[in-house]
């Protein structure tokens, strides 16, 4: 008895590929600005804001470089140097604090217009 040959059963379109439909056995590399961490997809997923996707075919997005700040979905490279003055650690997602006023542990200066820790917000505690 012979079985099927491999070559007459589809194989899953490698994770950072896709497919254009189920069970196809043609692929095509995800886009710069895209990633796929799973085999055998048909879409490829945008760089989240804090990442870029700089090649053809990745499986994971990176982390934005220091020194930048990647601010939008579906960055293939970072979209804008740090502010003069100022420095960005990797993965820097915003410029603007704005985005934490209200969140909790954040409080903004009316003096200086300054974002900081509230630090009468967090509990903190020592061991006994």
């Amino acid at each position: 008895f012979c079985g099927p040959s491999s070559f007459a059963l589809p194989f899953p379109a490698p994770n950072g590929t896709i497919v254009g439909e189920s069970n196809a056995l043609n692929f095509t590399l995800c886009e710069p600005g895209t990633f796929q961490p799973k085999i055998g997809q048909t879409r490829c997923f945008p760089c989240p804001i804090g990442f870029v996707c700089p090649d053809f075919g990745l499986v994971k997005p990176l982390l934005c470089p220091s020194g930048y700040v990647c601010d939008r979905i579906g960055l293939s490279s970072p979209s804008n140097s740090c502010p003069k003055g100022h420095y960005c650690r990797v993965g820097t997602r915003t410029t603007n604090m704005e985005t934490f006023i209200g969140h909790y542990g954040w409080k903004k200066s009316t003096e200086s217009g300054v974002v900081t820790v509230d630090l009468n917000e967090w509990t903190w505690k020592t061991k006994e």
